[in-house]
């Protein structure tokens, strides 16, 4: 039978990797992972066959994308294309002081938005439109842009690059295959860095042995 990583797993990894991870944050995670098991019936979230195995196909590669940012209390940060919170509610729980901004357009992903923000008392802002139009409705910009594989990089870019601070960056989580997307992304006024797993990382979950967090700045 497959073993499933637990929170109990990713807790000791964290505090092993020097992460916080306090009695809060367990509680939070489990909670979190209550609701989207209670959502299960009523909207596709995520995969049905993922639900057993979320902490390791959702919230870990959520983790990994935060520890590779490193956001510092109260940067805004905006998790485009969030569905159900990943990476956003996960940032938001290992560091409740972050500005978060989760946006998407799908009725049912947004109002479990809501139902998450409120029963876990998170106070992030939920937006409900296509993050294109974004920018004709805010006044400030964000520090970071984060994705778990929304969409093709160029695309992504478009959709940030307006909405970002000066310093701003992109980050998005993607398989290995999707490198040849940065070849065909590549322009001289931008700097793209490829980030993987390091072995640690590996040894923990052969799940992200395919992964890759992909990072672009202006």
């Amino acid at each position: 039978m497959k073993h499933h990583l637990t929170l109990n797993d990713l807790e000791k990894f964290c505090l092993s990797k020097g992460m916080n991870f306090s009695i809060y944050n367990f509680h939070k995670f489990g909670s979190y992972i209550n609701l989207i098991n209670s959502w299960a019936s009523r909207s596709n979230l995520i995969s049905r066959h993922d639900l057993p195995g979320i902490v390791e196909r959702h919230i870990l590669p959520s983790v990994l994308l935060f520890y590779h940012i490193k956001p510092k209390d109260q940067d805004r940060i905006l998790d485009i294309g969030s569905g159900a919170g990943f990476p956003g509610i996960v940032f938001k729980i290992l560091q409740p002081n972050l500005d978060i901004t989760l946006i998407d357009s799908a009725k049912k992903k947004y109002l479990f938005l809501l139902e998450a923000n409120e029963s876990l008392s998170l106070n992030c802002k939920i937006i409900h439109r296509r993050v294109e139009s974004l920018k004709t409705v805010i006044d400030e910009k964000y520090d970071v842009a984060v994705s778990r594989a929304v969409n093709d990089l160029r695309t992504l870019w478009s959709w940030s690059a307006d909405i970002l601070q000066d310093d701003g960056s992109l980050y998005t989580i993607k398989g290995e295959t999707d490198e040849q997307e940065i070849t065909r992304f590549v322009e001289k006024e931008k700097k793209i860095e490829v980030l993987k797993p390091a072995t640690d990382w590996l040894t923990f979950s052969k799940y992200l042995e395919k992964k890759i967090v992909i990072k672009v700045e202006k």
